[in-house]
């Protein structure tokens, strides 16, 4: 599912003059375009080109024309892991038949997150066979559990280990 580019030119006098009946070239070159939660705030001309051609699109970035390019990708990812536990609200047991479509709904946020298919899969396998194989512990409701083990996989998928700040003695950290 395509979502659409946004696009709100800043509050200055030359982007009052402009007529609604005329469209910046921005504009224009953004409804050429599928994009996947882009905002551009403040884009005018190029600069709107540059950005959307930049080999980091996912990168908060200012220029000096003053634009901020962000990507919604952890939005995303939020959004579909919590529809993803609201579906296993009211199951007694994690089993493979009520697991299916929440690990369809974490595959398909990871995949509009950017992640790569092969991962996305493995990563599904992973908390599939993990989340079967564990029985839930008393207290704990089935999709606070499966947020454990999709939170165990993703620290493992990121590397595993956890890393403290390291602060220098003197100047900036």
């Amino acid at each position: 599912m395509e979502a659409t580019a946004t696009l709100t030119l800043s509050s200055s006098p030359a982007g009052a003059r402009r007529s609604p009946a005329r469209p910046t070239v921005a504009s224009l070159h953004l409804r050429r375009v599928p994009t996947l939660s882009f905002h551009l705030r403040g884009a005018q001309g190029p600069a709107a080109f540059r950005a959307l051609s930049s080999p980091f699109p996912g990168c908060r970035r200012r220029r000096r024309s003053g634009m901020v390019v962000r990507a919604e990708m952890f939005g995303q990812l939020t959004t579909g892991l919590e529809s993803a536990w609201n579906k296993l609200r009211g199951v007694d047991r994690l089993t493979k038949e009520n697991i299916a479509e929440p690990m369809r709904d974490i595959r398909r946020a990871l995949l509009e997150a950017d992640v790569s298919v092969p991962v996305a899969r493995s990563f599904i396998e992973s908390v599939t066979e993990k989340a079967i194989g564990t029985d839930v512990i008393r207290g704990v409701q089935p999709e606070q559990q499966l947020v454990k083990v999709v939170n165990d996989e993703l620290v493992q998928l990121m590397g595993g280990e956890v890393s403290d700040l390291v602060f220098a003695k003197t100047g900036p950290t």
